[in-house]
């Protein structure tokens, strides 16, 4: 009767190398060239759970969901590659979540979500954990006109979910990417994704090295967008270090939009890093959009204190285009947040660098400002490249 089932408590083991795949389809989704999408769900390679959900130090490693389990490729939906949590409440604790894969390719592929974990669940809990080396991948061949993404290289936390703590945690070499030989490509929130209603709170740990890849490919004339390398969170920071995350995008004939190599957020940021993530967008014959190397602040705005940005990077190559924002971008995004008012107090905005082909526009080395309200208290905005602050 969907109103939740057992209750399950897993201490001191592994779960490792599971695979799942489903082994035929329904006329179950959109519209596609041929008829409606054939719909076919892979889900929770290590774990499907419909009821409350502990683990307290075990490892979730190496399973495989739908086209990267090996059994079959006709899933349009590949998710939750370690963990699926659909009803209950998940707490992890002392655990290691590594190595699992959410993938969908072919002619069915719409949706990879989840590498490591996607919830539906009213609570989630991460602690003394990892999160590591995960990956959602989608590979399709379907005209933009078909609804399909990309998302959580480690973690999505839906809307679905009140309230989500991770503490003392590390979210790290996570992946998401996407491909599309026929229409538009678009990828987003290499490490954590969070859907907005979540009382989010990321406290005591680091989020490094995750990666969001889009590209259309040749044949076709779609369009690529990618963003947040680290993820978009949606809450409140502390204590926490974002370091080495990237977002590329490339697009064959379309255009290339990039931006948030950290993440996008509203809320409050309080001693942190934010320091050399970095975006790169391309496209040989289109316009290339790119932005924020560390953060794009979403509405209803964020609030900095003690915190550094830092030697973070963007950079375009395209027909056209515009690299803006080296370390912080607050301003509409197309197709993305609209911006918010942005306070920084007892911060530092340094060595962020934007650099472009020729006939790229480079606006705000260190700061981005678009119409919207900045107030800076005690912070250094300095050695920024090739400006220090537009719009400010």
């Amino acid at each position: 009767d969907f109103s939740g089932g057992a209750t399950v408590t897993i201490t001191n083991s592994v779960i490792t190398r599971n695979r799942v795949a489903p082994t035929d389809t329904v006329p179950f989704g959109p519209p596609c060239p041929s008829g409606p999408c054939p719909f076919a769900l892979a889900a929770g390679g290590g774990i499907d759970s419909w009821g409350t959900l502990t683990l307290e130090n075990t490892t979730v490693s190496n399973n495989l969901v739908g086209s990267a389990s090996g059994l079959s490729t006709l899933a349009s939906d590949a998710d939750g590659g370690a963990i699926m949590n659909r009803l209950g409440p998940l707490t992890i604790s002392d655990s290691v979540i590594h190595g699992n894969q959410a993938s969908a390719t072919g002619h069915n592929g719409r949706f990879a979500e989840g590498g490591a974990i996607l919830t539906f669940g009213p609570r989630i809990s991460v602690t003394n954990s990892s999160v590591t080396d995960n990956s959602a991948v989608l590979a399709s061949s379907l005209p933009s006109s078909v609804e399909q993404l990309a998302n959580g290289g480690g973690l999505h936390i839906t809307s679905d979910v009140s309230a989500a703590t991770i503490t003392n945690t590390s979210i790290s070499g996570n992946s998401v990417s996407m491909t599309n030989t026929v229409g538009d490509a678009n990828a987003f929130s290499g490490g954590i994704h969070v859907d907005l209603g979540v009382h989010f709170k990321l406290v005591n740990s680091v989020v490094a090295d995750n990666s969001v890849r889009s590209a259309t490919t040749r044949g076709s004339s779609g369009d690529a967008e990618g963003d947040s390398g680290a993820g978009e969170l949606l809450g409140t920071i502390t204590n926490t270090r974002f370091t080495g995350n990237t977002v590329a995008v490339s697009s064959a004939a379309g255009d290339a939009t990039a931006f948030a190599g950290a993440f996008i957020d509203f809320g409050l940021i309080t001693n942190s890093v934010v320091s050399d993530n970095h975006v790169h967008a391309s496209s040989p014959g289109g316009a290339a959009f790119a932005a924020a190397g560390a953060l794009v602040v979403d509405e209803p705005g964020v609030r900095l204190r003690n915190t550094e940005v830092s030697g973070n990077t963007v950079d375009a190559s395209g027909a056209s285009g515009s690299a803006l924002g080296g370390g912080i971008f607050d301003a509409p995004v197309p197709n993305g947040p609209p911006g918010g008012p942005l306070v920084l107090v007892n911060s530092s905005v340094t060595g962020n660098v934007l650099t472009g082909s020729a006939g790229i526009t480079l606006q705000g080395g260190g700061l981005y400002v678009g119409n919207v309200r900045v107030t800076l208290k005690n912070t250094v905005i300095a050695e920024n490249v090739p400006d220090q602050c537009f719009g400010c």
